[in-house]
């Protein structure tokens, strides 16, 4: 038996104080320092892998489904004072919500618990400082680092589409005006693209 296994039993024994929660982290937490200061309770086992997931950034890090891609993973054991110190990091459940997910570890597919945004799709490369945190994380948990280059790359296409869209905009916005002053309608009759493509969101 993995020392893994082992440290699972010994949670589970009667006189375990803590009943202790299997964390997946595949952002700025797989960072050691920063774990250690923020949890204090927790031991690192090792990387696992969630299916048909990937990274991707709205600033921070979050994930999405993607059929055929894996998702890289610190897999941590916390106390639940841990958990409450992610709560507050998190945002949860503002920002941040749970979920119970399978992951593999060790050839065997286990439940943990992950966090998520909740908003989502709105792309947004991380700062310099936050994606340092990241890498130095993924080197001390012995991760491949593609998948960050994979996300910032898929996050920075996403901000040239968007800015291209609203260039667009811009230029059909300014045009719309143009042809309702030729018309010699009152100002207030004026209603920008912009407003209108919200409206029908």
């Amino acid at each position: 038996m993995n020392k893994f296994y082992r440290r699972l039993r010994q949670t589970n024994r009667p006189d375990a104080r803590v009943q202790r929660t299997l964390y997946f982290a595949y952002g700025m937490n797989t960072n050691h320092n920063e774990m250690a200061s923020r949890c204090p309770d927790s031991t690192f086992l090792g990387t696992a892998k969630m299916f048909d997931h990937k990274l991707s950034f709205q600033g921070v890090a979050d994930y999405t489904e993607a059929k055929g891609y894996t998702l890289h993973g610190a897999l941590w054991l916390i106390s639940p004072t841990d958990e409450k110190a992610l709560d507050v990091l998190e945002g949860y459940p503002n920002h941040y919500t749970k979920h119970i997910r399978k992951v593999r570890f060790c050839n065997r597919d286990i439940d943990v618990m992950v966090y998520q945004m909740v908003e989502r799709d709105n792309f947004l490369t991380p700062s310099r400082y936050y994606e340092d945190c990241l890498r130095t994380g993924y080197a001390q948990s012995r991760m491949t680092t593609k998948q960050i280059d994979k996300a910032i790359q898929q996050a920075t296409e996403y901000s040239i589409k968007k800015q291209a869209e609203f260039t667009e905009i811009d230029f059909y916005d300014t045009q719309y005006q143009e042809s309702i002053e030729d018309l010699d309608y009152t100002s207030s009759s004026y209603v920008p693209v912009r407003e209108r493509i919200k409206w029908l969101r």
